[in-house]
């Protein structure tokens, strides 16, 4: 049940950035306690506080969790099946007051559930296997049922691959996941950004430590192997377990238990000896393949009979490699951190792991423990979430929690996109953007440093290295930031991993723990792509995404922004802490999907739709067509571009004259219920603005691609130019005054001009050219087959088992050909699979190709033929008049050819809908059509 919410004021609500209205929260909410409401925006702009959890999307979790709220209800006592040794843990942890540096301590509700999750089914319910787990809690909503269809199945491969297929309701499209091997138990915490995974690995770790010890026939472990992703993420989590550290800094160990907790703790770069009773190894998975690798190596024939070399005294057996070290242990237990790295079983990180199992599994014991992984972002390479998640704990929950900070989306109304591929310097291209993002830090920097002595960060995403440097060096020459060290830049791999340069990773660390120091002179970072897992710093609190973000990025929305939503340190309590998130409309658009929450952003497997195999008949010849194959009647001479006149153009508007300064309106709106909580104005002075050079350099390209002018850019340039100076707003204009470069920065108005510049210079530098055969006619008959996954007709009078149709147009116009008493044989041209296409010359100035839709013989009452080239036409774009102009000249030079008549026929979709009674011939379709093209359009033949 919903009802609307009443906002709080904002003298309630205490935050550091002045805001007009309040961020949308639930009052009372804290982060320990069991989330029993959430926040949903409306289609009216508004927002509702619903009484009842956010549901999952993933496969499992929404079943699991029911249980489990039972479980815990009942005091961990129904269903029985739990031991003394994790009923005294949970009790521990969650039913006792814990005082951490003098204050209260709670474990946050994220944590517990996710520990509480692990127990229930890996102990009480003994669901150690993926494929036991998926069938008993996969949710219907989850995989799309309906009671006409399987949506979702498992199967086992010849190669022992345990796969499920399932609808992905999001898409609509099938889904295969391989499950883990059978004996191999895997399970995934969801956790979002902030919410404190490195908790969950510790009561995960002491969870498995004391059963181990305490209980007769544990399945579980004393060896423990905690995976980082890359270095940065390994120098965070060895700040909390070198020397076992996070297990003295919180309630994590009852302390009737602690002179029973014996363990060492092993970092990747120590050599000692290990005597403890159990061992927690901390690596990132770089070394563990490395190492894994080394161990592997191949030694020929001989060396491989008899096994390596033995070391010599000096290199005693503790300081074996990593990966040795480990496999020598009885058992283990895995945790992946950021486990998205490692989903691929193709991954040789994946192969280092199940290694670990395979080794367990030769010495007669079951194998891992457990293989635990915890992420924010748990998809595979398809987008789709793993089928193995337990537990899920949404960005969305985590910002109601107030644990990570609430996004703000500042959206600038009439902004323009530059050509990413066409910039010559990202700074000026960018200008704009860069301007708002530092004018919003200036606010920024103002209201935390005063009332907080907190020093706020921006961090700037670029497209590569060469723009981050060139915006950099744009914002150093920036009073404000033109002392040392105020801009940095953190060049990474363009995927946004860190470079593996020891100097270069080294200077990285030391930065990144720096930059949250109120003494430190960073006030901005730029670099490619949001820096991924581990750089963590607190103090960013605006982000400016510059780059065009895709469906072939394999990166993630909460990806992109996760670095900057962790809160900031010594705020007092109750502070709604922002994040200001500003960039491009894909930009924008891109983060708006960290609510869809079941629909992934990286590459996209489609698994193909069922589609119709459409070949030629044998003993249809007789429905054939020869095409005759034709050059184009024009060509394009490049050399013509330098006597193009601009005069002949005419203006596209005027001068919006306000001075030497541009006033840009912002609004700040939430990512997860879309209300505006402020609105503002920012200037943008006349030294500040983008170049006109850039402005006509990028308007010059984008005239090069989309007219296909061979890259004439200088020749192109000139035109430009001089049209923008002399004729463009209607007199002679100073192109660099800010009012000309705003003007021109507005996209409607660059619009205007790559259009009207491109078509009359494509029709310049057009000459006609003498139409003759080029090939041979194509043959329908003698085309190979092809697959056509739209719609189809079965007709007879075509030479094709189906008839291809893009829509109920097309589709109700095949019938009519199929019905046509003088239609002798007819044809669906299916675009390119047929191969048949009129070149034409666009409304942007280059050729294009126009693919006809059908075509048909009509027998006239004396005997005679005449072939068709019919357009089916619903709506009409900026190119018809062209296409059309082509394939009237097409027929008639078809006709000189060939001698048999051909004609070209547009039939809208207007005309053929409103008629009353289908025409029974070709003929008397043909002149309905000749009437409605003369205006008779409110004539008896058309229905009121």
């Amino acid at each position: 049940m919903a009802k609307s919410k009443k906002a709080s004021t904002i003298e309630e609500q205490k935050v550091v950035i002045p805001l007009e209205q309040s961020i949308p929260e639930i009052e009372g909410r804290k982060a320990w306690e069991i989330p029993v409401s959430h926040l949903e925006k409306t289609a009216d702009g508004g927002y509702k506080l619903f009484h009842s959890r956010r549901p999952s999307k993933t496969l499992l979790v929404n079943n699991i969790r029911g249980e489990v709220d039972l479980w815990r209800s009942s005091g961990y006592n129904t269903p029985k099946g739990i031991s003394q040794t994790s009923l005294t843990l949970l009790n521990h942890w969650f039913d006792q007051d814990h005082i951490v540096d003098g204050k209260l301590f709670h474990f946050r509700f994220a944590q517990r559930e996710a520990i509480e999750t692990t127990i229930y089914l890996y102990e009480v319910k003994g669901l150690r296997d993926n494929v036991l787990l998926a069938e008993k809690y996969m949710d219907a909503m989850a995989y799309g049922n309906d009671i006409f269809t399987s949506r979702k199945e498992i199967f086992e491969t010849a190669k022992s691959k345990r796969v499920l297929t399932r609808i992905v309701p999001e898409t609509g499209l099938m889904s295969s996941q391989d499950l883990p091997p059978e004996g191999l138990t895997r399970y995934c915490a969801k956790a979002a950004t902030g919410s404190g995974k490195t908790n969950v690995m510790a009561l995960l770790v002491v969870w498995s430590y004391f059963h181990k010890k305490f209980e007769d026939d544990s399945d579980l472990s004393k060896t423990f192997l905690i995976i980082a992703p890359n270095v940065i993420v390994y120098e965070r989590l060895k700040s909390d377990f070198e020397n076992g550290k996070v297990f003295y800094d919180f309630p994590f160990i009852p302390a009737e238990w602690k002179y029973d907790w014996n363990m060492s703790f092993i970092m990747r770069e120590d050599q000692v000896k290990t005597s403890t009773d159990g061992t927690l190894y901390l690596t990132n998975i770089h070394q563990i393949y490395e190492s894994r690798s080394e161990s592997e190596e191949d030694l020929g024939p001989i060396g491989n009979l008899l096994g390596q070399k033995p070391k010599k005294d000096s290199e005693a057996s503790w300081l074996e490699s990593l990966y040795d070290r480990i496999l020598r242990h009885e058992d283990l237990l895995i945790i992946n951190d950021e486990a998205h790295h490692v989903h691929d079983e193709e991954l040789a990180w994946y192969k280092s792991i199940i290694s670990f199992h395979n080794n367990l599994v030769q010495k007669g014991v079951k194998g891992l423990s457990l293989l635990f992984d915890l992420t924010a972002t748990p998809k595979d390479q398809n987008g789709t979430f793993f089928p193995w998640i337990i537990s899920d704990y949404p960005l969305a929950q985590a910002i109601e929690d107030k644990i990570v900070k609430t996004p703000l989306i500042v959206h600038q109304s009439d902004k323009t996109s530059p050509d990413n591929h066409q910039i010559t310097n990202a700074y000026n291209a960018y200008n704009e953007w860069i301007q708002i993002a530092l004018k919003r830090y200036q606010e920024h920097f103002e209201c935390y440093y005063k009332n907080l002595k907190q020093k706020p960060v921006l961090f700037i995403m670029a497209e590569d290295t060469k723009q981050a440097n060139q915006i950099a060096e744009g914002i150093q020459s920036i009073v404000g930031f033109n002392k040392k060290d105020q801009v940095l830049v953190i060049h990474t791999k363009n995927n946004g991993e860190l470079t593996t340069n020891k100097k270069e990773l080294e200077l990285l660390r030391e930065q990144a723990r720096m930059i949250d120091d109120p003494k430190s002179p960073v006030k901005v970072v730029v670099s490619v792509l949001m820096l991924r897992e581990g750089w963590d710093v607190k103090n960013v609190s605006i982000i400016l995404g510059l780059r065009p973000f895709t469906s072939k990025a394999n990166i993630l929305p909460e990806q992109s922004i996760g670095r900057g939503l962790r809160l900031m340190r010594d705020f007092g309590p109750g502070y709604t802490q922002i994040l200001e998130i500003i960039g491009t409309d894909r930009f924008e658009e891109f983060v708006k999907q960290l609510e869809s929450e079941g629909v992934g952003i990286g590459v996209t497997q489609k698994s193909p739709a069922l589609g119709q195999w459409i070949e030629p008949i044998k003993g249809r010849e007789a429905f054939d067509f020869e095409i005759p194959v034709l050059s184009a009647s024009f060509t394009r001479k490049m050399e013509g571009i330098n006597s193009f006149d601009t005069s002949i153009l005419p203006a596209v508007g005027t001068i919006d004259d306000k001075g030497n300064y541009k006033e840009v309106k912002v609004t700040l709106r939430t990512t997860n219920t879309d209300k505006v909580v402020r609105t503002a104005q920012v200037t943008i002075d006349d030294d500040e603005f983008v170049s006109i050079q850039e402005l006509l350099a990028s308007l010059t390209n984008k005239i090069i691609k989309e007219g296909k002018f061979s890259a004439r850019f200088n020749a192109l340039l000139s035109i430009v130019k001089q049209y923008v100076k002399y004729f463009a707003f209607g007199r002679e204009v100073d192109l660099e005054s800010l009012a000309v470069r705003r003007t021109l920065a507005n996209p409607s108005v660059s619009t205007k001009i790559m259009l009207l510049i491109g078509q009359a210079l494509g029709e310049h530098i057009k000459v006609k050219t003498e139409v003759v055969v080029t090939n041979y006619p194509i043959k329908l008959f003698e085309l190979d087959g092809f697959m056509w996954r739209r719609d189809t007709v079965i007709c007879k009078k075509t030479i094709f088992n189906y008839t291809t149709v893009y829509n109920e147009l097309e589709k109700d116009f095949a019938k009519f050909l199929e019905k046509a008493i003088d239609i002798s044989k007819f044809a669906a041209l299916a675009e390119t699979f047929t191969k048949f296409n009129i070149p034409y010359l666009n409304k942007k100035g280059s050729q294009s190709l126009y693919y006809p839709d059908f075509l048909a013989q009509q027998l006239l009452d004396d005997g005679s033929e005449v072939s068709w080239i019919i357009e089916t036409k619903g709506f009409e774009d900026e190119n018809v008049q062209y296409k059309d102009e082509e394939t009237e000249n097409w027929c008639k030079e078809a006709t000189r050819y060939t001698g048999n008549t051909w004609k070209y026929m547009k039939v809208p979709d207007y005309f053929f809908r409103r008629l009353k009674i289908t025409p029974d011939t070709f003929k008397e379709l043909n002149e309905k059509l000749d009437e409605y093209n003369s205006g008779l359009k409110n004539s008896k033949l058309f229905e009121n």
